[in-house]
């Protein structure tokens, strides 16, 4: 058991110093909330206070500190922060979840104590995909004598109103009803299906977070309990809280006593289609008495993208203060710049060439470089991934594979094929004997030096187990099996609750065992890994997907008017979604135009224009970037 420090003498870990605001979020004992803008060092600011409270005793053993994330990738991001500075054993008491698992989490884990008329079967089924067409749909399936409506009232329902009227408040205790109107009825109608009806119960993860809700406010023990174990709360990416998540925030913590931290920037919130809430800070300061903090320093860009950044910052925000680049700008790389071409066959050979002398020239690995697009990155992107792989660079669309990676099953499992087929793998070893070490239970150095023991032996008998075996979904199946049961598939599920009920666990697993299949192929294990995780290959995503993350060089392909079909009506939100795409940038930016390009399938080319979307070519000329013609194009 490692010494407690006092708290006038802990000093961060890892770190040469923090921000002055800062440090003192990170010492602080009330609640607060950090306003921390592009590359302002949030996650390592949590990660220090995760720190400074477990080492110090401030969050004593046994009670725990819960950090709720957006982003699965986000969350995974955190807790491996906080084990490489606090270390794995300290690193067992900080819970790192998404808003989803926590609200899937609390419901598996209670699920006997929710009222008869909402509680589902314990195998249900998990609605990755519930959205308002998926609700509306589901609907016109109700049999009519689990209807309150005919089949002509269901067929002239609003959309967006039986969406609002289905998530948009809180569940009744008893089940009753204010059914108003033929959406509210149907909304009554669609719970009562999903759970109840329909050959099984099915779940999606905004009902989750309204279930749990209504487990906390209707079970005093439970919402006691879960208080009880956690008296430090972190709330990461909190621009984007949704109501119902924010909800949840505030039945579970609310006048508990909990010291809440909350980090977010206002000028990020690119989440308003899915539901993030507006004025959400304002709404935390005054229900947990919170302190503001402003961090001003940016660890990420240079002065000349964090020069332009500032400029886009005070569109949106005319109070935001002028951020402070960190970055050491001795490489001479520090640049932005708008490229526009006559076509998108001339956008994408021009964009492959560069592409191809950064990383001979400047040595930048394949995934240094981003390739992001507003909207359909496999349209987007076609021609510059053809002409990449010409060059003989791969290129990979990371939307789904991402989420996929995030997810600790699939950590879990990846981490011992690594260990298996690679010789030297310390993150996953890491990871693994921590994993093994928690779901043992025994944090002694007789008991760490058995489950190495055991490891070592597990892992030759895998590296065997792996020789020769094909490509097939039927052969890759009983390896992942056969590890988990040397993990311990129900200790592993108690460890993540996101996995105790319904299919999630099933879901995961199955579509790993085909990303593994599809990426073997004709490759060794090795090559495998290296396909399924996007090692050597530039990475496409959409804006929305780049959140939280950072590149040496970003790319952003389309800044038109079809790209931004939005804008007129969405001005600050879209606004917002370009600051976050140039801000992902930590040396270089690039945006593309492309007079003709397809946007949608079938690859006939569209005539493109920059007349909705010229507020941003403004920003960015006021900024000094103007617009240079690309090889062969006229500006």
């Amino acid at each position: 058991m490692k010494t407690e420090v006092a708290k006038e003498r802990w000093s961060p870990v890892g770190v040469t110093d923090l921000e002055p605001a800062a440090d003192k979020v990170v010492r602080g004992e009330r609640s607060t909330l950090v306003h921390a803008g592009p590359g302002a060092g949030k996650t390592e600011l949590l990660a220090q206070r995760a720190c400074f409270l477990l080492q110090t005793g401030a969050c004593p053993d046994p009670r725990r500190i819960l950090a709720i994330s957006f982003k699965r990738d986000a969350a995974r991001n955190l807790r491996e922060r906080v084990a490489q500075r606090c270390g794995r054993e300290l690193a067992t008491r900080f819970d790192s979840y998404t808003f989803d698992s926590f609200s899937k989490g609390i419901v598996d884990r209670f699920l006997s104590a929710l009222p008869t008329w909402c509680r589902p079967a314990q195998d249900y089924r998990v609605l990755d995909k519930l959205n308002e067409k998926y609700a509306f749909e589901v609907v016109q399936t109700i049999p009519d004598d689990n209807s309150q409506l005919t089949d002509r009232q269901r067929q002239g329902l609003n959309t967006k109103v039986l969406w609002k009227a289905f998530l948009g408040r809180p569940l009744p205790a008893d089940g009753k009803w204010v059914n108003a109107s033929d959406e509210e009825r149907a909304a009554a109608d669609l719970w009562s299906f999903l759970l109840r009806g329909g050959g099984g119960s099915a779940i999606g993860f905004g009902m989750f977070g309204r279930m749990a809700s209504l487990l906390l406010r209707t079970n005093p023990l439970i919402r006691s309990a879960l208080q009880k174990s956690y008296r430090v709360v972190f709330l990461d990416e909190f621009q984007d809280t949704t109501a119902i998540q924010y909800g949840l925030v505030r039945v579970a913590f609310m006048g508990s006593g909990a010291v809440l931290t909350a980090v977010g920037d206002d000028k990020q919130r690119i989440m308003g289609w899915a539901g993030a809430l507006r004025g959400v800070f304002g709404e935390f300061v005054k229900d947990f008495a919170a302190k503001s903090v402003p961090l001003t320093r940016n660890y990420r860009s240079t002065a000349k993208l964090v020069r332009i950044q500032s400029v886009i910052a005070k569109v949106l925000d005319p109070a935001a203060v002028d951020a402070e680049s960190m970055v050491d700008g001795a490489d001479g790389i520090d640049e932005c710049r708008v490229l526009a071409f006559n076509d998108d066959a001339s956008e994408a050979k021009k964009l492959a060439e560069m592409i191809a002398t950064w990383i001979e020239r400047d040595g930048l690995k394949p995934r240094d470089i981003c390739v992001l697009c507003r909207q359909k990155p496999p349209v987007y992107s076609e021609a510059l991934r053809d002409a990449l792989s010409a060059v003989g660079i791969r290129s990979r669309i990371e939307n789904e594979m991402q989420d996929l990676l995030a997810e600790p099953l699939s950590e879990c499992l990846l981490d011992f094929l690594k260990l298996a087929c690679r010789e030297r793998e310390p993150e996953s070893w890491g990871r693994t004997c921590a994993l093994l070490g928690e779901l043992g239970g025994d944090p002694s150095e007789n008991a760490m030096r058995r489950i190495i023991d055991s490891l070592l032996e597990y892992l030759e008998k895998l590296r065997a187990s792996l020789a020769g075996k094909s490509a097939s979904e039927a052969d890759i199946e009983p390896i992942l099996e056969n590890i988990m049961r040397f993990v311990g598939e129900d200790d592993f599920k108690v460890a993540h609750p996101q996995y105790l009920q319904g299919d999630w666990y099933a879901q995961i697993f199955k579509t790993l065992v085909k990303s593994l299949s599809q990426a073997r192929d004709s490759r060794d294990w090795r090559g495998t890994l290296d396909e399924v995780e996007g090692v050597d290959s530039v990475p496409i995503m959409t804006t929305h997907k780049s959140k939280g993350l950072e590149y040496h060089t970003v790319i952003f392909v389309g800044l038109e008017d079809s790209a931004h079909w939005t804008f007129a009506d969405n001005q600050k939100e879209e606004t917002c979604g370009f600051f976050v795409a140039f801000s992902r940038a930590m040396k270089r930016v690039v945006f593309t135009f492309s007079g003709a390009r397809p946007t949608g399938r079938g690859g006939n080319r569209v005539g493109q224009v920059r007349v909705t979307v010229k507020p941003l070519y403004d920003l960015l000329g006021s900024a000094g970037v103007e617009i240079e013609a690309g090889e062969e194009a006229d500006p």
